[in-house]
């Protein structure tokens, strides 16, 4: 019989468990990184929103007063200074209702006006109903920074836009620490559990390779071939127990064929079978054969006198049926009469 790549069961069974756990994992690997980097990119755009909204009261009175005040703006920039101190990865611009940079933490007062931005954050916060816009972009050096710009008003009136600027290096650093932590708990959670069921299965594929062995030993004529009842399932001890049963009342019955009182009483049986056989052959042929002439044989059946050829079978179903002597032969035929 051919065998597969996988030559037993065990080895099939087990690649197979182990194939499924793998994929379980690796599906709930990933749904779970993206929850996780999801969840992370969320409260940090809330953190923000929250940030935007304070500093856009604090804002609100140095704006009011219009014709680029030096003075106020400073104050602003004082104000801001103090209230980001502990975000370090957070800049932030303000601008005018044309979206011309006012100020912002890089390089405070602007010198002068300059061109209006083409940042198309800010001319969404002015223009739309929600007065706030949010783009995530690459800055100069790479790094993914999302940008989030919310109006600044005073009843009705626009005075200008605040837009905070928060690298995502460090939140997506964090997301992928989460994520090694999780892989990490995941992959020993795997390997423990990975042993536990090759342990199981060995458990359970065994017994079933030691019926199937014992199997292929009987066909072969060995039928002295058992297996153990020792093993840990219940159902498969029980398998084994009536597989053992089996195995003994078969070789019980091929002994009692091989026996010397068997052998005899079969044949025995068959000679008298031929026997009749052949006399009722005899005895019809006579019938057929009507008035023709016949010799007696006082031997068989209305004085018919048999052919040469019945006459051997006569002889060999005689010597068959006759009992065997202690030296485990026959005793050959009678003289011919």
């Amino acid at each position: 019989m051919r065998r597969s790549f996988f030559g037993s069961i065990y080895l099939r069974f087990s690649f197979f468990h182990l194939l499924i756990w793998l994929v379980s994992i690796l599906i709930v690997s990933i749904f779970t990184g993206f929850i996780i980097y999801s969840t992370n990119y969320w409260q940090l755009k809330q953190n923000l929103k929250t940030l935007t909204f304070i500093a856009n009261h604090v804002l609100k009175p140095y704006l009011i007063i219009q014709d680029d005040n030096q003075e106020q703006l400073q104050l602003a920039k004082q104000e801001l200074d103090s209230f980001f101190s502990q975000e370090t990865n957070l800049n932030w611009t303000i601008y005018d209702v044309q979206g011309v940079p006012l100020i912002d933490s890089y390089n405070g007062i602007s010198a002068g006006r300059s061109a209006p931005t083409d940042d198309p954050e800010i001319g969404e916060a002015i223009q739309n109903e929600i007065g706030e816009s949010e783009r995530t972009r690459k800055n100069a050096q790479g790094d993914n920074i999302l940008y989030l710009a919310t109006r600044i008003e005073n009843e009705g009136q626009v005075l200008g836009v605040v837009r905070l600027e928060y690298s995502l290096r460090t939140a997506q650093q964090a997301a992928r620490t989460a994520i090694l932590i999780f892989f990490v708990s995941v992959g020993s959670v795997t390997i423990i559990i990975g042993g536990i069921s090759f342990i199981s299965a060995k458990n359970f594929t065994k017994p079933i390779e030691e019926i199937t062995k014992a199997t292929d030993q009987i066909s072969h004529g060995d039928l002295e071939a058992r297996v153990p009842t020792t093993g840990k399932i219940p159902e498969l001890a029980y398998l084994g127990q009536a597989f053992n049963q089996m195995a003994e009342r078969l070789q019980i019955q091929v002994a009692e064929l091989r026996s010397p009182a068997a052998v005899d009483g079969e044949a025995r049986g068959v000679g008298e079978t031929v026997a009749r056989g052949v006399g009722e052959h005899v005895e019809a042929r006579g019938v057929r054969e009507g008035d023709r002439p016949r010799r007696h044989h006082p031997g068989h059946p209305d004085g018919a006198q048999p052919g040469a050829r019945e006459e051997r079978v006569i002889a060999c179903a005689e010597t068959a049926a006759r009992p065997a002597r202690p030296d485990g032969l026959r005793a050959g035929p009678g003289p011919r009469r």
